[in-house]
């Protein structure tokens, strides 16, 4: 091993005097090395002069590439984009993160003459700024595949980027101290920071929830360290964590991949650790016996000056280098080709560690990293088997290129569970059960002194059980903010009826002796049948006026009920009012109670009252049906088309196509969606919540004549006439609101968008559909979900025998070769590309492309003999 300082790679200041750096990168071909120093710069240097020696020598090659200036504070931290290194990312103490590219143009922008190098070999701009941060970035990581960029500062939150467009998409907010290290698992699968709070937490990029939480080693640890750099292992087996203590010396704790275990630590330093990183290569050495092991190779630096490099199969580090440097190790990096160190101390100097070939082990090929990865599920971009692939790839980069405006919006909304702008996931608990009281039993004696049990019904021995109070009301939310006037009207209702969750399964379960525990029921909860629902009605308005809508070439309408008028409430219809213009009376009638809402579209007219009523009418006055007498006055009627939604007090709903004179939903139920959650968090509701329940806050009619209702705790559903069932169809985390124009993508799992997709589907949504058919497409290509994909492909192929066009309306038994009016195998059409990004999923893709062009060319053909 040789270790040198290159004296030409320094930040210095206005009295060239050597300031610290704080970060360095390799770039991933090994060309050039970034640095980030208290100087508020960047700089590019060439590495030909450091790994040549004549070249350093040769006043021909230059040394500084580029010096990059947008920063306005000192830069804690430079990373390349993985792969080809596209990007350079950096983050200051300015609380911003800086995009950087090289510009082939050789245009000057964001780049200063360093009076001691000439002008700038490269020209490099920045191509974006990342706001957002509330203090100080001290640490940057790229996914693998630049998916995410990762930051994290001097403040609790975690920042996940969109490593395409570099829109937030995440803030994970477990923390509750400085954050100051964050790192990718290889495998893509976690992501793991490194706290002040004295915690290392491993995050599911899945879904952006907390895995696992490690404080042990960290505990007695001072909080002294001005980074907390972790680094994860080439094969993801395991990382490397800083500043841990284990009986009153400086570690740096290892944390397996298998239990999340932290039973070894690296020891030897003097100082606390700073930072660790991994080589990029695998090695092979032979041990004392002759044999062979498969080893990782991890160098860690501290604050006392010192850099230990150690190796996996080994409990003693292989080398350390002590007397080198003058103040603590800031950060590390390797080349690429794993033979050279690079480490920068806050002394302003760049140490180079230089290994001889085979000195860390025997460089092993790629391909035995590659086979590590894969045990742990990582999917690689695979080899291309055709030439239509090629062109399938072209075709999405130009869609998706085509379609970036609108997507950088769309990613962009709201969620819970590490919510996207705010926090983490926090798992519901169960619900907490009351026991059930037993029965108590009357005891009778009789005349010749025996005592007889008088038995007792079963019904009138149970009892309702009930949620605790801290667990059953609904969470508030910004939506109880615009409540109507009607919220003193509600009233609240029972917590809880019918089994709970699970609690009717039978479970067998082996206990010590061998013995089978006997099977143990649950009794069902009654609904207090004395607290009926009694939703509520809107106030008796002395006057009542809506504007009806009409065909383009009519005037519009206007419905005027006067609930004054003597003896009994007048209804009035007029056409053309307008300023200085009297108004025509197209028909005036009366109704014997008093009218609480009207509603109309350009099909018929409504009108509800106080009594129960409901009077239907033409647009000319005409009574089209007798008086609907309901079971209770309405709480709230709706129209859409030719359809009719009266949602009663009593909580039964009906909807009507008024022109047909036929039901579409008669006499259904809404109690159960009033019902409280069934499981809460342990912080639970409030007892205000649970007093007021949950109200139905709105309710609308769509033209298919499909009702949507939403609570109070927003939460929206559906009725399926055909399953004759209510359906979420919105709210919570889950399921967003269909016409939301913002979605946070990189937070969906696959079942999210199925049940978006289905969701879109009952509300017989056409565009909603289409658009969760692409992102689901989209996901399937970034998880190489292939049994998913084969069954997309396969159900919106379908036979090669059925027709691709006919009348949407028609159903066939086999299969239907539309999907709300869609043609699915256009659907199809449209989503390959977007399939074609994951390589492992070429043969699919190029089957269905294959069978759809040679159905098109059949169809042609018989288009052509007609």
């Amino acid at each position: 091993m040789f270790i040198f300082s290159p004296p030409w790679i320094a930040h210095k200041n206005d009295k060239s005097h050597l300031t610290p750096i704080y970060s360095l990168a390799v770039h991933p071909l090994g060309t050039r090395l970034a640095t980030g120093g208290q100087d508020s710069k960047i700089k590019l240097w060439n590495l030909d002069p450091v790994y040549e020696d004549k070249l350093e020598s040769d006043s021909n090659t230059p040394k500084l590439l580029a010096t990059l200036a947008a920063h306005s504070g000192s830069v804690l931290c430079v990373r390349w984009s993985n792969d080809e290194g596209t990007y350079l990312a950096s983050g200051a103490d300015d609380f911003k993160i800086v995009l950087w590219k090289q510009d082939k143009t050789m245009i000057s922008r964001n780049l200063l003459i360093d009076t001691d190098s000439g002008p700038p070999v490269e020209s490099w701009r920045a191509v974006k700024v990342l706001t957002g941060h509330e203090s100080d970035v001290a640490d940057l990581a790229w996914s693998p595949e630049n998916k995410y960029l990762a930051s994290c500062g001097f403040e609790t939150t975690v920042y996940i980027w969109d490593g395409q467009d570099f829109e937030l998409i995440r803030k994970l907010s477990a923390h509750t101290a400085f954050v100051k290290g964050v790192t990718w698992d290889p495998v893509g699968k976690y992501l793991a920071s490194q706290s002040d709070d004295k915690t290392t937490k491993i995050w599911r990029v899945a879904d952006w929830s907390e895995e696992k939480s490690i404080t042990k080693p960290y505990e007695a640890a001072a909080s002294t360290t001005f980074f907390r750099r972790l680094s994860w292992s080439p094969e993801g087996s395991c990382l490397i964590t800083a500043n841990g203590e284990s009986g009153n010396r400086p570690v740096a704790p290892m944390i397996q991949r298998d239990g999340w275990t932290t039973d070894l630590n690296l020891v030897g330093h003097r100082g606390p650790i700073e930072c660790a990183a991994f080589n990029p290569q695998l090695f092979e050495r032979k041990a004392a016996d002759g044999s062979t092991t498969t080893t990782a190779i991890c160098a860690v630096g501290g604050q006392d000056n010192a850099i230990s490099i150690w190796q996996s199969a080994s409990a003693h580090s292989l080398l350390v280098s002590q007397d080198f440097f003058h103040h603590s190790i800031l950060d590390l990096c390797w080349a690429p080709s794993g033979e050279c160190l690079f480490a920068c101390s806050y002394d302003g100097t760049v140490g180079v560690l230089a290994f001889d070939r085979d000195e860390l082990g025997v460089l092993l090929p790629p391909g035995e990293k590659e086979r590590a990865l894969t045990t742990l599920g990582v999917k690689r971009k695979a080899v291309i088997e055709s030439v239509a692939q090629l062109e399938l790839e072209e075709l999405a980069r130009a869609q998706d290129k085509e379609a970036s405006s609108t997507r950088i919006s769309a990613l962009l909304g709201p969620g819970s569970s590490s919510q996207p702008i705010s926090g983490p996931f926090t798992p519901q608990a169960a619900p907490v059960l009351n026991p059930a009281k037993p029965i108590p039993q009357r005891v009778s004696q009789t005349p010749d002194g025996r005592k007889r049990i008088t038995p007792t019904f079963l019904s009138a021995g149970l009892e309702t059980t009930t949620f605790s109070k801290n667990v059953h009301a609904p969470p508030k939310n910004g939506f109880s903010n615009r409540m109507s006037e009607l919220t003193d009207s509600f009233e609240s209702v029972p917590s809880s009826f019918g089994i709970p969750a699970g609690s009717a399964k039978r479970k067998r379960t082996e206990v010590d002796s061998g013995e089978t525990e006997a099977v143990r029921y649950v009794l069902p909860t009654v609904m207090d049948a004395r607290r009926p629902v009694n939703l509520a009605i809107p106030n008796l308005r002395p006057s009542i006026v809506i504007e009806v809508p009409t065909g383009k070439d009519m005037e519009s309408l206007s419905l005027e009920c006067d609930n004054n008028a003597k003896p009994i409430p007048k209804i009035r219809c007029n056409r053309g009012a307008a300023p200085g213009k009297e108004p025509e009376t197209l028909w005036i009638d009366t109704v014997p109670s008093k009218v609480l809402q009207i509603t109309g579209t350009p099909a018929f007219v409504a009108v509800a009252c106080l009594d129960g009523s409901v009077y239907c009418y033409s647009p000319a006055g005409r009574r089209l049906l007798p008086c609907m007498f309901l079971e209770a006055p309405v709480s709230f009627l709706t129209s859409q088309g030719d359809y009719l939604m009266c949602l009663t007090a009593i909580g039964t709903l009906n909807v009507w196509n008024v022109v047909l004179q036929t039901t579409t939903i008669s006499r259904t139920s809404i109690i159960h969606l009033l019902r409280p959650p069934s499981a809460g968090t342990d912080n639970g509701a409030s007892p205000e919540n649970d007093e007021e329940g949950i109200v139905i806050r709105s309710a609308s009619l769509r033209r298919e004549g499909m009702p949507v209702l939403t609570t109070s705790t927003n939460e929206s559903y559906t009725y399926h006439p055909n399953m004759q069932a209510w359906m979420k169809i919105g709210g919570g985390a889950e399921l967003p609101e269909l016409n939301s124009s913002k979605v946070a993508l990189g937070s969906k799992t696959l079942a999210q968008l199925e049940n978006h997709m289905a969701c879109a589907a009952t509300m017989r949504s056409a565009k909603e559909y289409q658009r969760w058919l692409n992102w689901y497409a989209i996901k399937l290509a970034d998880e190489g979900a292939t049994s998913k994909t084969q069954e997309l492909c396969d159900d919106l192929l379908g036979p090669r025998h059925s027709p691709t066009t006919g009348s949407p309306g028609l159903s066939d038994t086999d299969w239907n070769p539309f999907i709300l009016g869609m043609p699915k195998r256009a659907l199809l059409t449209g989503i390959l590309p977007q399939l074609s990004k994951n390589r492992f999923l070429q043969r699919t893709v190029q089957a269905c492309q294959e069978i759809l062009s040679e159905i098109r060319e059949e169809e042609q053909l018989k288009r052509t003999r007609v």
